[in-house]
């Protein structure tokens, strides 16, 4: 999720920014001159996740990780409404429905849908 449209100077723990798409959380800059076999599906999406990177990488900070602090801090991308939105347009697009939580929006919230997709 992207900031909201003032300046956004913040920055998280471990000095990573709000600016990244889900799928390109766990790379490294490294990654980044090897894209075009780093950074393909599936890899991306499994990288994205804490789940596997190739053997020649480094991780870098995960989604669920990078997730997790924002959950913790009430970050913007972590509201209610945005979990709905999330969940409305398909989750992870590269991860197969029976892999990603479920969650009841009624009650629960991005915690829940993390344990159940991870």
């Amino acid at each position: 999720p992207r900031p909201r449209s003032h300046a956004e100077s913040r920055l998280m723990s471990q000095g990573i920014t709000f600016s990244l798409r889900w799928d390109m959380w766990g790379h490294t800059l490294d990654d980044l001159a090897h894209a075009k076999t780093r950074m393909t599906q599936p890899w991306a999406t499994l990288r994205a996740l804490g789940l596997y990177k190739l053997n020649d990488a480094d991780w870098g900070i995960d989604y669920v990780t990078g997730g997790s602090m924002r959950m913790a801090n009430f970050q913007m991308g972590f509201t209610d409404e945005e979990l709905s939105a999330w969940i409305e347009s398909g989750g992870f697009p590269w991860l197969p429905k029976f892999l990603q939580g479920e969650v009841n929006l009624e009650t629960e919230g991005w915690p829940e849908y993390y344990i159940g997709t991870v």
